[in-house]
């Protein structure tokens, strides 16, 4: 995707992103042989022998192989098009098409993160008539927003079955506006608008949920999917059976994306490993139209520019919902899968990142194994580079139930980059042995960790207990000092504002999806406190946590300190002796420890004198002060 700028006076068309990657229409021969599905290409489906026949029903029904629904969807589907009436799938299929048919036969939950005009739904429609024709006692119902685009809905499937071979045609006991049944099997397809119970209290196979982002009451509907679809929840894929199925198909929201549980559903597939959702990202790279830079201009003037970076571009635009960062700052964000997930030891997983003792794996506890160096929800983008110095700060659970741990390792070296990150519910005794391990493994990292009411414990643990030589003391008052960093005001107001600068200048190398998205639900609340609009801010505010230690040069490299203040001595070595007797000594931007000096600070120290400074009587102090805004 490239973007181009171009004004004409009207409407700003610098930001259609029209693709220009190489171009390569799906081959359908070159996917049979892949999955070594035999083929015959002089093969006529409406006039073929009881043999053939009976051999196409078993490709067609090849569920163990993921590629039965695909097969049915490449030789048999034609699908209906606005301008040239009927297009047939073999010739016209899309790459994502078949991808995400391969994964409708691997996994019962799929969320899509889809664009317009893409055929997703068209596409599900063939999936949900192929359930319903080649298995026993299908109940697949379809929600869609109102009741005109339920009626459209179930009109595509009809369209597909009415245009199949007439021997896979089975009789129909009727078709309706809003439901298909099929008599041979006792299976049907209910298409309804967004209202009431969708299950209507039977157990269903397959339930649809289309366009859900737009749901006023999406928790009503998830909630009686539950139960809806536990009867066979335990049910395997198999080429005689299929487990029950949720479909979540939408575009992004461009209203209420607050408290939204599509976002949510999408965010969590974006983000775990271990999310039962299987995202379906879809890619547009084979769409012609896609590649026509007037039909993007089109959809820009049709949609306003909102709504084409929503719709089109399928990026997420919180204009509307009072976030610090304004949107297209965080857009800007580029983030990175990490290179391994769980696991603190890069010998501990394959090259896919999998555990390579799966025995020991299946013994370990759910949350933290310190034996076996597992930590759910860790992930790492960098492994420590020797010699290097690292920061770790920390963010420790209230308690309450949404409220979770989390930490972020940077390499202030390397551009203040994020190489770790850990969100995960875990009681303090345990994190404590995390933190530990975490900061061994990372060079002994310098650590701060959040003073708050279960915070407290693990300060006084690293500060006091095991004083640990890298531990963050906050000094109170100049006499009073505590280990631990307190996120409370004023020093909470100033960390959220070193933050959102160091954002938005690009003074911190932001790597994690997690983070991004807390990122874009951080705000002003209903209440007009800044925080998380809605679900957890905990990584947000060890970033802050973070940025406001760079601030006072704590969560800097010792390389760093020194060429901060040699540079500031160089500044007053310069002035002439007269002007330092009428001016104090300028505050170094970085300090270090607030009692012991170092060998290093020592050093400065007795350059500073040797060079004849002007150095009043606190000079000492300021120089190793630690904690000054």
């Amino acid at each position: 995707m490239i973007d181009r700028d171009i004004h004409d006076g009207s409407i700003d068309e610098s930001i259609i992103q029209v693709q220009e990657l190489p171009y390569e229409k799906f081959d359908r021969i070159k996917f049979f042989k892949q999955f070594n599905i035999p083929y015959d290409t002089t093969l006529d489906i409406n006039n073929i022998t009881k043999e053939q026949a009976r051999e196409e029903l078993k490709k067609i029904k090849n569920v163990e192989d993921h590629t039965g629904f695909a097969y049915f969807f490449l030789e048999y589907c034609t699908v209906s098009h606005p301008t040239e009436g009927s297009v047939i799938i073999k010739d016209n299929a899309y790459k994502w098409q078949i991808k995400a048919a391969l994964e409708f036969l691997q996994n019962r939950y799929i969320v899509s993160l889809k664009s317009r005009q893409v055929a997703f739904s068209t596409t599900v429609g063939a999936y949900c008539l192929w359930r319903a024709l080649f298995f026993d006692s299908q109940r697949i119902v379809i929600i869609s927003k109102n009741q005109h685009d339920s009626i459209v809905f179930l009109e595509r499937i009809k369209f597909i079955y009415e245009h199949l071979p007439i021997w896979l045609k089975q009789g129909t006991s009727e078709f309706a506006k809003t439901y298909v049944t099929f008599a041979h099997n006792f299976s049907k397809i209910t298409s309804l608008p967004n209202k009431g119970d969708p299950a209507q209290g039977e157990s269903l196979s397959l339930l649809v949920a289309d366009e859900f982002a737009s749901y006023d009451d999406s928790q009503a509907v998830l909630n009686a999917a539950t139960p809806a679809l536990s009867a066979g929840s335990m049910t395997p894929f198999s080429n005689k059976a299929l487990p029950s199925q949720l479909f979540i198909i939408s575009t992004l929201p461009r209203k209420k994306v607050v408290n939204n549980n599509f976002l949510r559903i999408l965010h969590g597939a974006q983000e775990r490993t271990e999310s039962r959702y299987k995202l379906i990202n879809v890619e547009v790279d084979d769409i012609s139209y896609y590649r026509d830079r007037a039909w993007h201009l089109e959809m820009l003037e049709t949609l306003g520019p909102r709504g084409y970076r929503i719709e089109v571009l399928k990026q997420e635009v919180y204009a509307s919902e009072n976030a610090l960062i304004e949107g297209n700052i965080l857009q800007s964000i580029k983030t990175k899968n990490p290179i391994r997930c769980d696991f603190l030891y890069p010998e501990l997983v394959d090259t896919e990142g999998y555990p390579i003792d799966l025995n020991t794996f299946a013994k370990m506890n759910d949350n933290w194994d310190a034996n076996g160096k597992y930590l759910k929800g860790f992930w790492v983008w960098e492994d420590p580079v020797p010699g290097r110095q690292y920061v770790i700060v920390a963010d420790v659970a209230g308690g309450e139930a949404n409220d979770f741990c989390a930490f972020h390792v940077f390499d202030p070296a390397n551009e203040n980059n994020q190489v770790a990150e850990y969100r995960g519910q875990i009681n303090t005794e345990e994190y404590k042995d995390v933190l530990t391990l975490v900061c061994a493994y990372y060079n002994n990292a310098k650590l701060s960790v959040e003073r708050n009411g279960l915070g407290i414990n693990i300060c006084q643990y690293f500060g006091n207990t095991i004083n640990y030589e890298g531990f963050y003391w906050h000094q109170k008052s100049k006499y009073q000092v505590f280990a631990g960093f307190p996120m409370v005001n004023p020093i909470r107001a100033n960390a959220i504002a070193f933050m959102e600068n160091m954002v938005i200048r690009g003074e911190v190398k932001i790597n994690s999806i997690r983070l991004l998205n807390e990122l874009r639900n951080f705000g002003i609340t209903s209440k007009g406190r800044i925080a998380a609009i809605s679900g957890p801010d905990d990584l947000t505010l060890a970033l802050c946590q973070f940025c406001w230690l760079q601030q006072i040069g704590w969560a800097v490299t010792d390389e760093q300190a020194m060429d901060s203040m040699y540079g500031d001595m160089n500044n007053i070595k310069q002035k002439t002796e007269v002007e330092c007797t009428k001016e104090r000594v300028p505050v170094a931007k970085y300090w270090d420890d607030e009692f012991d000096l170092s060998d290093t600070q020592r050093e400065v120290l007795a350059y500073a004198k040797a060079s004849n400074m002007c150095i009043d009587n606190d000079f000492k102090k300021i120089l190793n002060k630690r904690n000054h805004l």
